[in-house]
């Protein structure tokens, strides 16, 4: 068999349909309750084998290129794991905003993990990859499966769940959000659960929740004001629930079906908001070709 010298990835966003965060824990982390859903809008992984680490990000000016990009740290890590050099070119097409809550990092890392695993020759098993992957960052064990999850803990227990067809509209105001910050923002009285039983029973089939609670909206609207009047444009149009994704900056609203997102799509861009029609998807990190 020849031997696979390049692979090509498509590394999907997430959004949260729900985010509530119970408390701080000991190791300084949060526990969280989120449901994560996979979206069509990703960016482009390609990982080819090289006799030195190299990273190289396409689309996004600014991004860095060496440890302080979790898919740096991720090659090392995954180095260190199987006794290998960390050692490959990598090239991101980054199409996932950065600081908008939709994953990029996390989803660019769990694709890495795919490839470099797939170029050695598949060391690690799923339990194994699974377990580096929750070293990595909360959201980064999603990213290899996909589809809509419970994410419980820091997010990396996960509990698979059933779904309909969900057409959604993003909207991105003019900010980027850090993670630490935002979590930073947060006091007990903001923390609390999730309303599960009424969020999966929308996923199931039944009546949609006007709102998906997230609990950095109020914190993150008082703070950067673009962000609440995309929350109330997305509102506005109809869409219905309207959230915030992780801790922001992306705001997303669940439309009807396909035409409707694209059509509030344009709406939205007609009054300067820049928008993506997008949709659940049900795979994680996927191998393209190699």
């Amino acid at each position: 068999m020849d031997e696979i010298r390049s692979l090509l990835l498509r590394c999907p966003a997430k959004i949260n349909l729900g985010l509530a965060v119970l408390g701080r824990r000991d190791d300084g982390y949060h526990d969280v309750e989120t449901i994560l859903a996979a979206i069509s809008l990703g960016d482009n992984l390609t990982v080819h084998r090289s006799d030195r680490l190299s990273l190289t990000v396409h689309g996004r000016p600014g991004i860095p290129t060496d440890r302080r990009n979790l898919v740096w740290r991720t090659a090392e890590a995954f180095a260190a794991a199987t006794g290998t050099p960390p050692a490959a070119r990598i090239e991101i097409s980054k199409h996932i905003p950065p600081g908008s809550g939709l994953g990029g990092g996390s989803s660019d890392a769990a694709g890495t993990l795919v490839a470099l695993n797939r170029l050695h020759g598949d060391p690690l098993d799923r339990d194994r990859l699974n377990g580096l992957a929750a070293g990595l960052g909360a959201d980064v064990p999603f990213f290899l499966e996909g589809g809509i999850a419970l994410a419980e803990g820091r997010g990396e227990r996960l509990t698979k769940l059933a779904h309909k067809k969900i057409p959604i509209v993003l909207a991105f105001p003019k900010a980027a959000v850090s993670t630490l910050w935002a979590y930073k923002q947060l006091s007990a009285e903001d923390f609390g659960s999730l309303p599960r039983e009424e969020i999966e029973g929308w996923l199931a089939g039944g009546t949609a929740p006007p709102e998906l609670p997230n609990a950095f909206t109020g914190k993150i609207s008082r703070f950067f004001h673009e962000i609440g009047r995309t929350l109330d444009a997305l509102r506005d149009l109809g869409l219905k629930p309207v959230s915030l994704s992780g801790s922001g900056a992306c705001c997303f609203g669940i439309a009807r079906d396909e035409k409707e997102a694209f059509q509030l799509t344009r709406e939205l861009e007609s009054r300067g908001i820049a928008s993506i029609p997008t949709e659940v998807i049900d795979k994680g990190v996927s191998i393209v070709e190699n």
